[in-house]
């Protein structure tokens, strides 16, 4: 299974999105809505050499994983 990674759209660049076959998709743009609008929590892309050259070139930026939630800790049960 490829390696999945968050990214969004820097403001001014404009990555053309990939269909599961690697096709490009007009007018649909990585990290970005159908509006056009950069999605400030960024989307899950796979990890291809496109995208890692364009987050080098700054036309994407990682976006790193929101952390797990803690489980809360449950005090121990005493003997009574």
């Amino acid at each position: 299974m490829p390696k999945t990674i968050r990214v969004r759209s820097s403001e001014s660049a404009k990555l053309l999105s990939r269909d599961s076959r690697g096709n490009l998709i007009p007018g649909r743009y990585v990290g970005r809505d159908r509006n056009g609008a950069v999605v400030a929590d960024g989307v899950l892309v796979e990890q291809t050499s496109d995208v890692v050259r364009a987050i080098q070139r700054g036309d994407l930026v990682l976006v790193p994983d929101a952390p797990a939630p803690e489980l809360a800790e449950t005090p121990e049960e005493t003997d009574r």
